[in-house]
């Protein structure tokens, strides 16, 4: 640690410095939008010569070398009306020139291009929140806790890094809502490719759709999607950095790209490395084991709940050449390993058990556009190994203590030792044609295929092993939908169709060894409309609905072997989407103004969710669901220097299965236990530029988490009294940076859980108290 920070401020001191003394001249510029924000990937040429670039995340340029005389200077970039600027320069001189951009209006695709691209999604007519991770990604945040700052969004940890997570959507959560990496499905990647895992400065920009999803990300969400979008810029950078922290957590973030300009070669390549010993401390109260009696209360630190991941991405092939705007092949290696300190409580404690896994996947993009139609293809080819080591006859209690158990036959979180371990063999691929006829009206088609098998074995096992032979399950996804413009495009309307096709092939082992056999064949049609009018500039309003499926996918189909049972009789899920909304963006002056609100409804049949069985789990299709709710958010902007914003969400998630084995259920219309139903969040920041030197800057920030408290179980049975209740919580953060030379070089410390509050997201299941973490990152563009 102490070696990266030498090394990292021995760079810093190496900034050359502009002096009088030099010959050659330098221009030096920033350039925002009228609403002040910082412009990305903008042009900066000097006219009639080879000297050129373009603006870093902060709209920072630097031209340099450049003789005494008289220069033109030209800004121009996609949306934004061209600037000319004549300069004269003296030799040695170091001119500085702020730059503003005006918006300009361009069609393309279907696409308006005028603002950001943030700017941009949020105008379309679907609900939808286009998060930049610009803001976190000098911070040590994984893309978790970026998207848990935004309303309708709600992530459950079990743990520290590492642990599973739930996302909750408007009131749908886990496998319910989708994830993407630029639009291409993330099912089959393995647990290394969670939002856990990804560092926020891998990360463009993250874009929510809440209920009703376009048809060009493919697939089959039931309660909206989450797409994640890397960096898409025609020049070299790297992006470098390394945090360390608390309970022994490390990480690493690697993210660069080498383009030929005059072949159109080019060359990418990201990774990460994730570690973290989880040692945190907790509250628990260990059982007399003579007794079996509970003592009291006592701290203790987790002693086996290590986790580390990693992974390696490398994409090479051509952009904007005569055969292809983009084609690409890669391939992607990541792997992980995971310490079981528990199954679903805290009750029975784990000191041996382990978990692990690697992917393999190997890719073809190709994208090409011609006149006013665009192709786009995407095929991957998985393989993944997964596997679970149980093999030790030992009971542990939260000291660390452990004795034999009477049986030597029987493993730590099961009757039977294993060694289990499962391969996945999985194929993927989307093809997208999108066609624009004139100015009003848009044609997109699109195909999505994903098939996956399964086999396992397990040599310690002396039963029939799950996924002995293969296990088969393959979905497909035809769509089609057409956009149309009026009113000098104030008003936009798209209407869709979708076609669901599901196959599985499942032998299930039951408990008694038997070995049955199940076929499952479904089709279901879906169909969808979302709408927008845009009132002023900076003022729309938003509708859309959507009838839309969610087939199973292999994890709640096969299980996982161990801990996790298979079911091979799960039902598709149904759920009628509905949303209506309304939001403001305006500037006025040096003020900018940022307001959303958003109604939605979701009726869901079939739902698919986890049924606790004693320390294992089963997913099932259990009830009918009506979902209803408001969200809403505000953000102040002053000169992009200051910031403040809050949002709330309440949604009534209600059973609305009336009868249940010929009986009226004693729980019909109650609210589902166990789910949070009102959240906030706030954040403030504030920046200073030049704080020390010119091209510096210094970020303090602060955000807050509250969570009302909610019950456990349903809340009409039982007394109050007498229920569990997962307690209310506010949880605050508070983070310092620094960054030098226009955003090369950065310093970011934080504090997670500065007050040290208990922290649950599920019942007693305690995450992290107060912890630090320091970053360092280094970007050059």
């Amino acid at each position: 640690m102490k070696k990266v920070a030498v090394i990292f401020f021995s760079l810093v001191l190496m900034v050359p410095a502009y002096t009088l003394a030099q010959q050659k001249a330098s221009v030096l510029g920033w350039v925002k939008s009228t609403t002040g924000e910082s412009l990305f990937g903008i042009t900066a040429k000097i006219e009639g010569t080879s000297k050129g670039t373009a603006t870093n995340l902060e709209g920072y340029f630097e031209l340099k070398e450049l003789d005494k005389g008289n220069y033109r200077l030209a800004i121009s970039g996609v949306g934004y009306k061209s600037v000319g600027r004549d300069i004269v320069l003296e030799a040695g001189e170091v001119k500085e020139l702020r730059i503003t951009l005006e918006n300009t209006t361009v069609a393309m695709s279907g696409t308006v291009t005028a603002r950001s691209e943030a700017q941009i999604k949020r105008r379309e007519e679907f609900a939808v929140a286009s998060i930049s991770a610009k803001p976190l990604q000098n911070s040590s945040a994984n893309l978790d806790e970026v998207l848990n700052t935004n309303p309708g969004i709600h992530i459950r940890k079990e743990g520290g890094l590492g642990s599973r997570f739930n996302l909750s959507l408007n009131g749908l959560s886990g496998r319910q809502v989708r994830f993407y990496i630029d639009g291409l499905p993330l099912e089959n990647y393995g647990s290394t490719f969670s939002l856990g895992n990804i560092p926020a400065n891998l990360i463009e920009r993250v874009e929510v759709f809440k209920g009703v999803v376009p048809i060009y990300l493919g697939g089959d969400a039931l309660g909206g999607a989450v797409n994640l979008v890397t960096r898409n810029t025609p020049r070299h950078y790297l992006d470098a950095s390394y945090s360390a922290g608390s309970f022994n957590t490390h990480k690493i973030a690697l993210d660069g790209q080498y383009i030929d300009t005059s072949s159109g070669f080019v060359l990418k390549a990201n990774g990460f490395y994730n570690h973290s010993d989880n040692n945190y401390s907790i509250d628990v109260r260990i059982p007399n084991p003579e007794t079996g009696k509970y003592g009291d209360e006592q701290t203790v630190d987790r002693f086996h709940d290590a986790y580390s991941s990693r992974m390696i991405k490398v994409e090479g092939g051509f952009r904007d050449t005569d055969f292809a705007d983009e084609l690409l092949i890669g391939i992607s290696l990541a792997d992980n390993t995971d310490e079981v300190q528990h199954g679903v409580s805290m009750d029975r404690v784990f000191g041996r058990v382990h978990t692990f896994s690697d992917t393999k996947v190997g890719s073809f993009t190709y994208r090409k556009s011609i006149n006013n139609l665009e192709a786009k293809a995407f095929f991957s080819y998985l393989e993944g190994n997964s596997g679970v080591v149980d093999t030790s006859a030992v009971s542990y209690n939260w000291l660390g203590e452990y004795e034999p158990k009477n049986n030597q036959n029987i493993a730590e979180s099961s009757w039977d030792k294993t060694l289990f371990e499962f391969t996945d063999k999985a194929f993927q691929s989307n093809i997208n044609l999108r066609y624009q006829a004139g100015d009003y009206h848009q044609f997109i088609a699109n195909f999505t295929q994903n098939y996956i098998s399964r086999e396992g074995s397990d040599p310690a096992s002396t039963s029939p092993v799950a996924f002995a032979d293969p296990n088969i399950l393959s979905k497909k996804v035809i769509s089609g939908s057409y956009q149309l413009k009026l009113l000098d495009d104030r008003w936009a309307t798209t209407i869709f169709s979708k076609l669901y096709f599901f196959n599985s092939e499942v032998k299930g082992v039951g408990w008694d060894d038997e070995v049955t056999n199940y076929t499952s064949d479904y089709f279901k049609p879906g169909y969808g409309l979302a709408t927008t009018y845009h009132l002023t500039d900076g003022f729309q309003l938003k509708a859309s609905y959507e009838k839309t499926y969610r087939f199973p996918d292999g994890y709640e189909v096969f299980g996982d072997g161990l801990l996790t049972l298979s079911n091979p009789e799960l039902s598709p899920e149904t759920s009628q989407n509905f949303n209506i909304g309304g939001q403001y963006d305006r500037a006025h002056g040096d003020h900018r103004f940022i307001g959303e609100t958003n109604v939605f409804v979701r009726k869901a049949e079939n739902l698919i969710r986890v049924q606790a069985q004693g320390i294992t789990s089963q997913y099932v299709n259990q009830r009918n669901v009506v979902s209803s709710g408001v969200e809403a958010g505000f953000r102040y902007e002053l000169r992009r220097l200051f910031f403040v914003d809050a949002n709330l969400t309440y949604q009534n998630i209600l059973n609305n299965t009336k009868y249940e084995n010929g009986r009226k259920s004693h729980v019909y219309r109650d609210r589902l236990p166990n789910i949070p139903y009102l959240m906030s969040s706030q954040s403030l920041g504030i920046k200073f530029d030049d704080f020390i030197t010119d091209q510096d800057r210094l970020n303090i920030a602060w955000r807050g988490n509250f969570v009302e408290e909610y019950f456990l179980k349903w809340p009409s049975l039982g007394s109050e009294e007498s229920k569990y209740v997962i307690p209310r919580q506010y949880v605050q953060h508070v983070q310092i940076g620094y960054s030098l030379d226009g955003g090369r070089y950065n310093i970011n410390l934080e504090c997670a859980n500065i007050t040290d509050a208990r922290a649950y997201d599920h019942f007693r299941l305690q995450k992290p108290g107060r912890s630090f973490q320091l970053k360092l990152r280094y970007l050059f563009n």
